[in-house]
């Protein structure tokens, strides 16, 4: 992979589905707090869009900002769960940073923040969104971080590449074997 960027897009003009409805959430639950806790936002063990949703721990030293919680559907796109790994062991590397400085931005201004998520290479740019809330405790310091993406499994599949190699085809993995499939119909 290249690079990798991102950029705050407005976060007024969401359109319906997981985005929207995680961040009307969030409002509702904010009420009078500047934001609302991490307890207030799982209340009765249910995490709007948990899927595609993570739960960030946030230290006073922010390079140990950890996952909480990785929404399964992330994890299938990704291909790893980084439940209770820190933000900065994501893979790639350079991924990770951009990750740790977005998530940052909003534990340190106390803001939510939509941002667009890219990853380019020589001939491919990828794309998706990322919606980060803040959470605290009666309007004191951020700690902890709500994520939602909406990640095509695609934009994985380019980052992947770079970390472990492009998957192998099913020819590879077999070498000159025959598929057992061929064989048996062969009988």
């Amino acid at each position: 992979m290249d690079r990798y960027s991102s950029r705050i897009a407005d976060i007024g003009s969401l359109p319906d589905g997981p985005l929207k409805d995680v961040f009307d959430h969030w409002n509702k639950l904010r009420g009078a707090v500047s934001v609302p806790s991490c307890e207030a936002i799982t209340a009765g063990g249910r995490l709007p869009a948990t899927m595609c949703s993570v739960l960030v721990d946030v230290p006073e030293r922010l390079n140990e900002m950890s996952f909480r919680m990785f929404g399964g559907g992330l994890s299938l796109a990704v291909g790893r769960d980084y439940t209770h790994y820190r933000v900065l062991d994501l893979e790639p590397a350079a991924y990770a940073d951009l990750v740790f400085r977005d998530y940052s931005e909003v534990a340190l201004c106390a803001t939510p923040v939509l941002r667009e998520i890219q990853a380019e290479t020589e001939d491919d740019v990828r794309s998706y969104q990322r919606l980060v809330l803040p959470l605290g405790r009666d309007g004191g310091r951020v700690d902890g971080l709500l994520a939602v993406s909406v990640i095509d499994r695609s934009f994985w599949g380019v980052v992947q590449d770079e970390w472990i190699g492009a998957p192998p085809s099913v020819v590879d993995m077999m070498g000159d074997a025959e598929p057992v499939v061929a064989a048996e119909a062969g009988r």
